[in-house]
C-alpha cells in the first residue's frame, strides 16, 4: 500500500545485517542459522518484493535497455574477500557471500527487464552493532590493518544517494 502512495519504487537499499559467530567447529546450529536468518533472508524477501514491484511499472527511461529501478544489496568485505584468523564468524561471512551470489544471480536475471541490481561491499561501518564490546574485542586486530578509519553511516548515505 505504501508503494501506491508514494509512487513508483525508483530505488531501494536493503542493508541487513547483524554480527557475530564463531569458528566452525565451535558454532551451534542455532547461531548458524540466525545470522543468515536476518543477513539473506531479511535481504532476499525485500528484494523479492521491491522485484515484484519494479516489473509492474513503467521504464523511467527510453533507452534500449529500460530502467524500471535500482537495488542496492549492503555485503560486506567479508562477503567478497572472507574472513582471517582474527574473525572467526564463518555464519556471518557466509550470510555474505550469499548476498553477493544472490546479486549477481538477480542482476543477470532482471538487468534485461530493466532492473539493475548491484551491491556494495562495506568494510568496518561505525554503527551499534559493532559498538557491542564484545564484538570490537574480535575485530580490535582487523580494524589496525585498515588504511583508514572506520567508516560513517552519513558519509556512506551521501555516496549511495547521490
Amino acid at each position: 500500500m505504501q508503494i501506491l502512495i508514494c509512487g513508483p519504487l525508483d530505488i531501494a537499499v536493503n542493508c541487513a545485517g547483524i554480527a557475530g559467530g564463531y569458528a566452525t567447529d565451535e558454532n551451534m546450529l542455532d547461531d548458524w542459522r540466525r545470522i543468515p536468518s536476518v543477513n539473506l533472508d531479511g535481504v532476499w524477501l525485500c528484494q523479492r518484493a521491491e522485484i515484484q514491484q519494479m516489473l509492474t511499472q513503467e521504464s523511467l527511461d527510453p533507452a534500449p535497455r529500460g530502467n524500471r529501478g535500482v537495488i542496492v544489496n549492503v555485503a560486506s568485505i567479508l562477503g567478497f574477500i572472507g574472513g582471517s584468523p582474527d574473525t572467526a564468524a564463518v555464519a556471518y561471512t557466509s550470510s555474505k557471500h550469499g548476498v553477493m551470489g544472490m546479486t549477481r544471480t538477480d542482476a543477470i536475471m532482471y538487468t534485461p527487464r530493466g532492473i539493475r541490481i548491484n551491491a556494495i561491499c562495506l568494510g568496518y561501518i561505525d554503527t551499534p552493532m559493532l559498538g557491542n564490546v564484545e564484538v570490537q574485542h574480535i575485530i580490535a586486530d582487523e580494524v589496525k590493518k585498515c588504511p583508514q578509519h572506520w567508516g560513517r553511516w552519513r558519509k556512506l548515505l551521501t555516496v549511495l544517494l547521490s
